[in-house]
Formats: structure tokens, sequence, C-alpha cells
């Protein structure tokens, strides 16, 4: 009951529809990882401040002083989560500009061992897994800026160490092939499976439900 021209008319209005359900979802994903953070940071500045205040004043009972130290525990963790998204967002914006990479490009190399050996040993102190972590960093240099090489080395050993157990080796090596850095973390963890791997992105966990 259709001709072949309303049959491809059908089609097309569903790509199209299709296409605009995509854009928002690109909005809404861009918004959450590139606003909201920045957002959060002001009334979280207000609750670390107040809760300092507590803890520090003389007038303060045990009792409130241990809820004053739990609110200011739960701040500085999640004040370190937003943290890690606008450092995620910053990188995210650099890689889709031009002229960003050009210039990261241009930018004057410099050496790269000591950095990533010092951001492995803070991560390990951090676990209390130093004799975990085994090092095979050779000598580089690289247009990479210092904090931000520390930044990756020290997000990829924390998950590493916080997903195996103690006792087991954490490798990190690290080298420059065809000009590029490439620096690998090896953890002996239950590991992904082949689908997670395929799904992976960011902001994204597995077998964790809502609840």
């Amino acid at each position: 009951p259709f001709t072949v021209k309303e049959l491809l008319a059908a089609v097309e209005a569903r790509f199209r529809k299709e296409e605009l359900i995509d854009r928002k979802m690109d909005d809404l994903r861009d918004s959450l990882t590139f606003a909201l953070p920045h957002e959060l940071v002001t009334p979280l500045n207000s609750i670390l401040g107040f809760s300092t205040l507590i803890l520090d004043s003389p007038g303060s009972s045990a009792e409130v002083k241990e809820f004053a130290s739990l609110i200011r525990e739960a701040g500085d963790r999640l004040h370190g989560l937003i943290e890690k998204f606008l450092f995620y967002a910053r990188v995210e914006i650099s890689a889709a500009d031009p002229e960003q990479r050009a210039a990261a490009a241009r930018a004057p190399k410099s050496e790269t061992a000591d950095v990533i050996t010092s951001a492995s040993e803070r991560a390990a102190q951090k676990f209390k897994r130093r004799e975990d972590l085994a090092l095979e960093v050779w000598p580089a240099q690289h247009a990479i800026q210092g904090t931000e090489l520390a930044r990756l080395v020290q997000e990829l050993l924390d998950n590493a160490f916080k997903f195996s157990e103690a006792g087991r080796s954490v490798r990190v090596t690290s080298s420059v092939e065809d000009e590029h850095l490439v620096t690998a973390v090896e953890d002996r963890a239950h590991g992904m499976n082949l689908e997670q791997i395929r799904n992976a992105r960011a902001n994204l966990q597995f077998d964790r439900k809502l609840q």
C-alpha cells in the first residue's frame, strides 16, 4: 500500500531522526564532560571551606569534628573526580584543535624518564606497594608537558594498583618509537574481556549497576 518513493522518503526520515538524536546525545555528552564539572566547583569549594572551619574551630565537639572530617574527606574525593573530568576535557579539546596539536608538536622537547619514574613511585607509595612496581623506563625526549605526562601516568597506575592484588607486579615501560612516546602500564588483575575492550571509552565503568 505504498510507492517506492514513499518508502524511500520514510527511510530517509528515519535516518534524519537518528542523526538528530545522535547530535543531541553528543551535545549532552559534551555538556556533562566540559560544562558540568565547572558548575560543581563553586558549591564544592564552600563545602570544603566550611568543613575545614569546623575542624579548626576550638569550640567544635569531638562528634561534630568527626562529621566534619567525613564531609571534608568526601569533598576532597569529589574535588579529585572533578579535576579528572576537567583534565580529560582539556585533552579532548586539544586533540580536536589542529592549531593546538601543531603548537604541541613544536613545543621544546623535555626529558621524560624522570617524570615517569617519579609519578610511578608516587602512585606505588600511595597504595603502599613500592615493592610491586617494576620500571623499564628508557631516557627519552619528547614534546609533552611534564605535568600532563605525570598526570597520565599516575592515573594509569592508580587504576592498576586499585584493581590488582598486593604482591602482584605492576610494570611500567616507556620508550620512543617513530618519534612517538610509548608508555605502557601492565598489571596482573582479572583484566577485561573482548567486549569491554571494544566498548571502552571515557566516563564508562563496567560491571557496576546504578543503585
